[in-house]
């Protein structure tokens, strides 16, 4: 899947959705707690940020927003529109802070390479990289078939799937140093406990019976050297 492809995937989501759903609130909110446990300001970059809700939230931070789709521009922090990919349309050891929340997954394996490199390469050192990704993600279980072409496609644009062994391998292969890589079970204030129901099933599942299902995300946090 190019970038070209994801980014009317998005563009098309946030024409649709302005509002932030409750699920996508929690995760927000429990990444910027993330934030301000390891700095309390500084220069913040998100990759993917979305509608903004989490760089909104960073009122003691330098914010900036980095993205393909070009639907929410309209911000209240400095815009820059970039493939990580290929290149980040910034200078070098610039910031102190990056979070990319539900990114990696919808990079193809064959870039994730190079967008390590350039995160590395706009990240001060000492400087700290933080997200989450989707847990053992069953991929296939989210393919569809787009009936005019009869391509068939992940519906949210995911690449390739995540373990906790698989990210501290890539990590490490790229000379970050790793502070954290955990899963989590972010269950939303927002909704009651019926809409919380699969992920209450699935952190019982993987607490108590260890199985490694594909509902929740994992969280990381690692630092340039």
């Amino acid at each position: 899947m190019d970038a070209q492809f994801q980014k009317n995937i998005w563009n098309d989501y946030f024409k649709k959705n302005k509002i932030t759903d409750n699920f996508l609130k929690s995760r927000y909110e429990y990444l910027f707690k993330k934030l301000k446990n390891l700095k309390s300001t500084g220069r913040l970059l998100e990759i993917g940020y979305g509608n903004g809700y989490l760089l909104n939230l960073a009122k003691n931070y330098e914010v900036y927003g980095t993205d393909i789709c070009t639907t929410n521009n309209n911000q209240n922090f400095v815009i820059f529109n970039s493939d990580i990919t290929k290149k980040i349309n910034w200078e070098s050891n610039y910031f102190d802070l990056i979070v990319a929340s539900e990114v990696l997954e919808h990079i193809d394996k064959k870039k994730i390479p190079q967008s390590l490199i350039e995160i590395k390469r706009v990240l001060k050192k000492g400087g700290f990289f933080i997200g989450t990704v989707p847990l053992n993600e069953e991929l296939s279980s989210e393919m569809v078939l787009c009936p005019y072409c009869n391509k068939t496609f992940h519906k949210w644009g995911h690449e390739d799937s995540y373990s906790i062994d698989k990210l501290y391998k890539l990590f490490l292969q790229y000379g970050f140093e790793i502070i954290e890589i955990k899963p989590v079970f972010i269950f939303s204030k927002y909704n009651g406990l019926w809409k919380n129901k699969r992920l209450i099933y699935a952190y019982l599942n993987y607490y108590f019976f260890r199985n490694n299902l594909n509902s929740g995300n994992i969280y990381f946090c690692i630092k340039k050297k």
